[in-house]
């Protein structure tokens, strides 16, 4: 019985250390599926940079110029930047003033929280 059940313990055992290994990275944002979605657009696509979810407002943009991306989007909104402090992108519109805070999700991809 136990020879019998070995290999589904066996397999069993791997797929939780797999997990464990790698869920936190991947679920650092909550739901990986539109993350992924919004990747797989890049990807194949001419598009710079790619709205994944409403509330919250986010969006993704390769690492590569991910912060040129997010300035030329904005400014096509009518925002002008400021500067650049850490993880913190600010722009202003008149008198209003947005902060947008960025999160490096992968070596490859960057992730824009609005307010």
């Amino acid at each position: 019985m136990i020879k019998k059940n070995l290999p589904i313990l066996i397999a069993i055992v791997l797929i939780l250390i797999v997990y464990t290994t790698t869920a936190s990275p991947v679920m650092q944002e909550g739901n990986p599926l539109p993350i992924f979605g919004g990747m797989i657009k890049l990807s194949f696509s001419d598009e710079k940079i790619i709205k994944i979810s409403d509330e919250p407002l986010k969006y993704i943009s390769k690492t590569e110029n991910a912060s040129e991306n997010l300035i030329q989007m904005l400014g096509n909104e009518g925002y002008t930047y400021i500067e650049q402090l850490g993880a913190g992108h600010f722009f202003k519109r008149g008198d209003e003033k947005l902060t947008i805070i960025s999160v490096q999700y992968s070596r490859w991809y960057r992730i824009f929280n609005f307010p």
